[in-house]
């Protein structure tokens, strides 16, 4: 293989794999083409396109050079010039082709006419439609003819047939621009192929069909084939699939709207009659030419089109002593002859879900159905059904039923009122079938007069109200009473009690005692007065936080005095108090707050294991102890006095003294003293960080 081959499949590999290359070179130094190739019987047909207008262009004027290259083991190879420069045909050799397929009208119009316009454009006129654009339309609506036909390929210069390859032999060719251009920066098309390469084509799957008056609408799935194929021809056969005929001289394509994927395909074909079987196929072609297998036959006859008049009931009539319903009704002429039957349906408003009366078909015949269970009120409604499984249905008509039994009165009646005055009120529904609904009634004493509330009878059996809340009655009352469809009414109901809700909180807990111990605070109160409190709540808060924090709850509390110890409080620490009272309703009231804390003596410990050590020849002292809390200590404070008088402080120890030293829970204190014969007292002090101190050490006597 020579380097030149090599050369193209590198770029034809890359072109496939980076198909940015193909719409992002648009500058004038850079020509770039696209090739494909398929090997058939006799023959391998060449396609390819540029890929951009400048490319098109240039190639449009200069043309293009197919190069083939014989591929063999063991031999060179031999390179041939198959065109030296395709250029499109002329104008005028597009006429023969153009009088039997539009596209090729299309493709001359896009080489050579002087005004190229599309569709749309003219709903563009003041965007800025410029000569760019219009070339730009050319070169897509040129290459997109060529994809249709290889004889519009062939005849734009972007095709070409080889029909002198031999069996068995693999050829690389290559396509590049030719004239003043061919020297500057170009990516020529290149491919490798054998002359057996065969391409297997499938057909189209999931063919149906949806067959109406004089037409049918036929449905394929593409999605597998898509890139097999660039468009469709349907073949429709009258003689039970011996014979076929192409329906659409030019092929269906699918063009994606932007944004949406549909795996279909359709196709709307006329019929001549409704009687006739008709056989449809469909197959798929490449944009070499090639014809797919045939999809799968579909079969069918088109369906006569469906009446349109609706049958009319004329009347409605009610038998002697309740025993029925008599319908009567008519049919439009163009009926007769059409009609397999009727159906009568019921609903219990207008509107409404219909139910089936009759349990058979109601013969075309008749024009009279007797209802043996007719319910005053209901709508009742008539459906023609025609010889093509339509059904009509006629105006739902009113049945009019006498009688004068009234409904039962409601019962079961029950109501609720929340704090804003809204009341909801409950009853149980009424068992009679013509029942049209209820009518509520309301008053503030349990005998006096009630106010109707409905201004038309409701049919659920529930009914919400809003009450003044501005009144002194502590609950209000309601009845219900029941009307059927003819207008009876029931007896009242028994009259049910509204209880309004308590808007009032209840009277607040008074602290009468509070007393504060080292180890916890006590409070003593009396509680609220109200008879409806659930429970009291003690709540705390310190004095430098915002937040009540709650600390016991007492339920039922007492309306005498109760009473609480707060343990849990930090010693020293000062607190607020307060106790809440809640009723059933959730209303509060609060205390007085009061201030205690738990007492705080200070002491944090006792100094352990004071002792001494006096060394008369050196003339020290060494002063040791204990303390629990040594890492908290701030200073010691150390005590003297001779035996029998009051000591006072002697020194201070801190941590940078000399002769301090502290090892854990241990300290030593060394200093130099005279000896003097003379018994002293030491006594000593931890004072913390905090500001707390220890106990005064017992007195430890040291003779000098």
């Amino acid at each position: 293989m020579d380097a030149k081959c090599k050369l193209m499949i590198g770029i034809l590999v890359l072109l496939w794999f980076r198909p940015e290359l193909l719409s992002g070179q648009s500058g004038t130094d850079t020509l770039s083409i696209h090739l494909v190739a398929r090997a058939m019987e006799g023959r391998i047909v060449l396609r390819w396109v540029p890929v951009d207008p400048a490319a098109w262009m240039h190639g449009n004027q200069y043309g293009y050079q197919v190069v083939r290259t014989t591929l063999e083991e063991g031999r060179n190879t031999d390179r041939l010039v198959l065109a030296k420069q395709l250029l499109p045909i002329p104008e005028q050799a597009w006429k023969p082709m153009a009088d039997t397929n539009h596209l090729a009208v299309v493709a001359a119009g896009s080489l050579y006419g002087s005004v190229f316009e599309i569709p749309a454009q003219k709903e563009f006129a003041h965007s800025g439609y410029d000569e760019l654009e219009t070339t730009t339309n050319r070169f897509s609506f040129g290459l997109f003819a060529a994809d249709q036909f290889i004889d519009i390929a062939v005849g734009m210069a972007l095709g070409f047939v080889d029909t002198t390859i031999t069996a068995g032999t693999m050829y690389c060719y290559t396509v590049s621009f030719t004239g003043p251009g061919a020297h500057i920066i170009q990516h020529p098309g290149g491919i490798v192929i054998s002359a057996d390469q065969r391409i297997r084509l499938l057909p189209p799957t999931e063919l149906t069909a949806q067959w109406r008056n004089q037409s049918v609408r036929l449905k394929w799935n593409r999605s597998r084939i898509d890139t097999l194929y660039t468009g469709y021809f349907i073949e429709r056969s009258e003689d039970s699939g011996v014979t076929f005929t192409r329906i659409n001289k030019s092929p269906l394509i699918y063009i994606t709207p932007e944004g949406t994927y549909d795996p279909y395909m359709y196709y709307v074909d006329s019929l001549t009659n409704n009687e006739t079987t008709y056989h449809y196929r469909v197959r798929g072609k490449t944009p070499f030419g090639e014809l797919g297998p045939p999809s799968a036959l579909i079969s069918g006859k088109g369906k006569r089109a469906s009446l349109t008049t609706p049958p009319g009931i004329v009347f409605m009539e009610e038998l002697p002593e309740q025993s029925g319903l008599m319908i009567g009704w008519v049919i439009d002429s163009a009926a007769y002859g059409r009609t397999k039957g009727f159906n009568v349906y019921e609903s219990n408003e207008k509107g409404g879900i219909q139910t089936k009366i009759n349990h058979d078909l109601i013969p075309s015949e008749i024009r009279q159905f007797i209802l043996d269970r007719p319910v005053h009120g209901h709508y009742y409604r008539l459906g023609l059904l025609d010889d093509t499984g339509h059904e009509l249905l006629s105006t739902a008509k009113l049945a009019v039923l006498h009688n004068d039994k009234p409904p039962l009165a409601p019962t079961g009646l029950r109501g609720v009122m929340d704090q804003t005055g809204k009341a909801k009120m409950y009853w149980n529904a009424g068992s009679e079938e013509d029942l049209q609904g209820y009518r509520v009634y309301t008053g503030n004493q349990e005998t006096g007069y009630y106010a109707e509330l409905t201004y038309l009878p409701v049919q659920d059996t529930i009914y919400q109200h809003t009450y003044s809340m501005n009144t002194l009655h502590g609950e209000e009352f309601f009845k219900v009473r029941a009307i059927d469809l003819r207008g009876n009414y029931s007896e009242f109901s028994k009259p049910e009690r509204i209880v309004r809700p308590d808007l009032h909180p209840p009277a607040p807990p008074a602290i009468a005692k509070v007393k504060s111990e080292s180890s916890f605070v006590y409070l003593l109160w009396a509680g609220s007065s109200s008879r409806d409190v659930v429970h009291h709540r003690v709540e705390r808060r310190a004095l430098d936080e915002p937040n009540w924090e709650q600390i016991a709850v007492i339920d039922h509390p007492s309306s005498g005095y109760n009473k609480f110890s707060d343990s849990s409080a930090t010693s020293g620490r000062q607190y607020q108090y307060r106790i809440t009272a809640t009723d059933q309703n959730g209303l509060t009231s609060t205390s007085t707050p009061v201030q205690a804390g738990k007492i705080d003596h200070g002491y944090r410990g006792s100094i352990r294991d004071f002792s001494a050590v006096f060394d008369a020849v050196r003339h020290k002292l060494l002063l040791s102890w204990q303390f629990e809390h040594l890492d908290k200590v701030d200073r010691f404070l150390l005590y003297r006095a001779q035996a029998n008088e009051p000591v006072s402080i002697y020194k201070t120890l801190s941590g940078n003294i000399p002769g301090l030293k502290i090892e854990g829970k241990l300290a030593w204190f060394e200093e130099v003293v005279l000896s003097s014969g003379k018994r002293f007292q030491y006594r000593l002090l931890a004072v913390l960080k905090d500001g707390s101190y220890s106990d005064l050490s017992e007195p430890l006597f040291v003779d000098h």
